[in-house]
């Protein structure tokens, strides 16, 4: 990959090759010392192996409901109103989690991308590191496989 990189990047390439990859063994073309970071430590792996969300979305859009105005003009009883709500919400999300529904309808790109993140991560082998990292960034990004 560094040989198709413009001169520039290439810092940044031997970064994540050392930290995350592992660098080539000398005299060998596939075989890789073991990185400073396993992929069992990156962030994400573990909650794709147990099917925990790899975003913080959810966090997001709860600190989205609260609107600017109210951020500026927070009080007391406005604070306190703020937390029934949230409360009366969550009771209804578990209501409907005992019930067996979703909270979220994933669309059906989202879902297909996220099964294939998944088998990518639960097949992974030190061996198949340039596939496995090739098939994560097709399915981060909009690539399309030709």
């Amino acid at each position: 990959m560094q040989n198709q990189s413009c001169p520039s990047f290439k810092p940044i390439l031997t970064y994540f090759e050392k930290n995350y990859i592992g660098k080539l063994k000398s005299n060998s073309i596939t075989a890789r010392k073991e990185p400073r970071f396993p992929i069992e430590h990156w962030n994400l792996y573990e909650r794709v192996k147990r099917d925990l969300p790899r975003t913080t979305n959810n966090m997001e859009n709860w600190h989205g409901k609260v609107t600017m105005d109210e951020k500026k003009h927070l009080t007391v009883n406005k604070t306190v109103e703020l937390c029934r709500k949230e409360q009366g919400q969550m009771e209804a999300n578990y209501v409907k989690l005992n019930k067996g529904e979703l909270l979220r309808v994933q669309s059906k790109k989202q879902k297909e991308k996220d099964e294939n993140i998944t088998r990518l991560v639960r097949n992974y082998k030190i061996d198949n590191i340039d596939e496995f990292l090739t098939g994560i960034s097709m399915n981060m990004g909009e690539q399309k496989i030709n």
